[in-house]
């Protein structure tokens, strides 16, 4: 995930970092572990302007990434095809656009976005792709 600072960003993570776990009220359901996830992310974000979240499966990253999007504004998520409609039942308030999307859209028709969510990033690490070039 990226994100560009703007002053609703850096109001939600001084509200992070001035809480044990960081995560308001409206995040009931998440584990402790997945609470200090967010808190790490949130700190990650603020500190470097990105963040990688790398963990076992089932225990909840797609939890943790939609919980840190609910606190931006214009959150885009990329993920491949087959995931789209989880992101989108799981994150309502973002735009979800395939990889496969992302590679053919011109620079022009991309959304503006506070947050940007990168599903199965493994899939952008060659610089010479359209992938890759789309969302550098």
């Amino acid at each position: 995930m990226s994100a560009t600072r703007s002053p609703e960003v850096a109001a939600f993570l001084r509200r992070v970092l001035d809480a044990e776990f960081g995560l308001p009220d409206d995040s009931d359901g998440l584990a402790t572990f997945q609470r200090a996830g967010v808190t790490a992310a949130a700190r990650a974000l603020d500190l470097f302007g990105g963040v990688l979240l790398a963990d076992e499966v089932g225990l909840g990253k797609t939890h943790l990434a939609c919980a840190l999007a609910a606190q931006f504004d214009a959150v885009v998520v990329v993920a491949p095809a087959h995931l789209r409609g989880m992101w989108e039942q799981m994150c309502p308030g973002a735009r979800v656009l395939t990889h496969a999307r992302l590679a053919r859209a011109r620079p022009e028709e991309l959304p503006a976005a506070s947050l940007v969510v990168v599903d199965e990033a493994q899939r952008f690490t060659n610089p010479a792709s359209a992938r890759y070039r789309a969302l550098a």
